[in-house]
């Protein structure tokens, strides 16, 4: 079976200008098409299958559809069947090319080139908005911009209020005002030395505890503004190992994911946790009553981001019930099982392993015939496969593998040892908080932030 660039190819063989060495010379028939040569017009029209496609029949008469034809040749995606115009990977487009590869725009919406201010209390809420254009502007966004005189200081500790004399590095700093202003005044001081930061924004809501209500002409395009803005700057003040993550529910939870990805980029998107704040529901919902809130968690670079463990819980070292000279350990199966545990998921890790029943060894060459060769088929009769490599078994093999004889059925098995776990990590399903409530009066903290979300040895924002 042909297809249509291959007849295509054949008919333009027939003239030397349009082809060399089997292959059509594309810029030669572009530039042809814009002048709407003759000759290659006559010879398209030769072929019923090509005119069929390329000419639209207007009452008898054939018009050339010379745009169409145009974008056919010059698309450079064509893979080597030729049955197919787009490669073999999923992305966003614009006109028949990748986003990434053109390098536009991922979002865009009405003012995304500008800086909102965004007034933050119950005095601003009616204030007609100025939205200064990144390009147009430049000087009103700088003076918006500049670091600001930080005034009103007071001093607390565990006994109460101080007068403030002098500040130092050891202090921790609670900014209170306009968030872009307190952001942009730090960042010459902390710029790329921020380990975490935390943003709890306003959520775009349509319910009646919309804190962000201003401008309702445009809510959703200043939302995304207001949010551009401070995201940039946040992403200024993390460190290389630093690590963002922006609270949020459902309303703007796509588009928001979309602007962080287009900030931090998708590679250093570390995962999105659920936050249960609420299990019983948000009862006034119209179909389904919220229970939680998103969590988006970027990191500046992944290749330098890490994250805790959760620690070692008793009812995980007690698992650990078995003992050799190394220490406890726990077993788990050397076949893989479940998604991706197939031959043909990952044949390099099908291999057979022989096994002397006398000698009690393993190896991965039979060294006499009285080995018995070893291949990950489960009950069932699939190829699946181990879960090492053939040189991690054989550096392992000694302290990290149990062989046992099931009524007559050799099965391999790794040592999970207790030395060697770090703890369990945290799921994407976060429904156990503390609250500074229980730390502070509850009249000062109306929407606390779980205290279980922050590690005390890094500086947070």
């Amino acid at each position: 079976m042909q297809n249509l660039l291959e007849d295509l190819t054949k008919l333009l063989s027939k003239e030397e200008k349009y082809t060399s060495e089997g292959r059509v010379l594309k810029n030669v028939i572009v530039e042809d098409t814009l002048k709407l040569e003759p000759m290659l017009i006559k010879i398209l029209l030769s072929d019923k299958k090509i005119k069929n496609h390329f000419f639209q029949d207007v009452e008898g008469t054939y018009v050339f559809d010379k745009i169409k034809f145009q974008k056919f040749i010059s698309n450079k995606q064509f893979l080597p069947d030729s049955y197919t115009a787009f490669k073999n990977k999923i992305g966003l487009t614009t006109d028949d090319e990748y986003i990434t590869e053109k390098k536009d725009v991922v979002l865009s919406w009405p003012y995304k080139d500008c800086v909102l201010e965004g007034g933050q209390d119950k005095e601003d809420a009616k204030r007609d908005e100025i939205f200064w254009n990144e390009s147009l502007a430049p000087d009103e966004i700088d003076r918006l911009l500049s670091p600001k005189v930080l005034t009103n200081w007071k001093k607390y500790d565990k006994n109460g209020e101080h007068t403030v004399e002098e500040v130092s590095e050891k202090d921790n700093l609670i900014i209170k005002g306009n968030n872009l202003l307190g952001l942009s005044s730090i960042l010459k001081k902390y710029r790329g030395m921020v380990k975490l930061i935390y943003i709890d924004p306003p959520y775009n809501t349509d319910g009646a505890a919309n804190t962000f209500s201003y401008n309702n002409s445009f809510n959703h395009s200043s939302w995304l503004t207001f949010m551009k803005n401070r995201i940039e700057l946040s992403k200024s003040l993390l460190s290389n190992d630093g690590v963002i993550i922006v609270a949020i529910d459902h309303f703007e939870l796509f588009y928001l994911g979309i602007l962080l990805d287009e900030v931090f980029n998708r590679e250093n998107r570390m995962g999105v946790v659920s936050v249960v704040h609420n299990p019983g529901g948000r009862q006034d919902d119209k179909f389904f009553p919220t229970a939680h809130e998103n969590m988006l968690i970027y990191a500046k670079n992944i290749d330098f981001a890490s994250i805790d463990t959760l620690g070692n819980s008793e009812d995980k070292l007690s698992q650990y019930k078995l003992k050799d000279k190394y220490g406890f350990y726990k077993l788990r199966g050397f076949r893989r099982s479940g998604s991706n545990s197939r031959k043909v998921d990952r044949p390099g890790l099908y291999y057979p392993i022989y096994y002397n029943k006398n000698s009690k060894v393993i190896s991965l060459e039979r060294n006499s015939n009285e080995d018995i060769v070893l291949l990950p088929i489960d009950n069932q009769g699939i190829e699946r496969c181990w879960r090492w490599g053939k040189n991690t078994l054989l550096e392992k093999k000694d302290k990290y593998i149990e062989i046992k004889d099931n009524n007559g059925k050799i099965d391999l098995y790794t040592k999970e040892r207790e030395s060697d776990y770090q703890g369990e990590k945290a799921k994407t399903i976060w429904n156990k908080q503390s609250s500074p409530k229980k730390c502070v009066n509850s009249s000062v903290i109306d929407f606390p932030m779980p205290l279980s979300l922050f590690s005390s040895q890094s500086r947070y924002l």
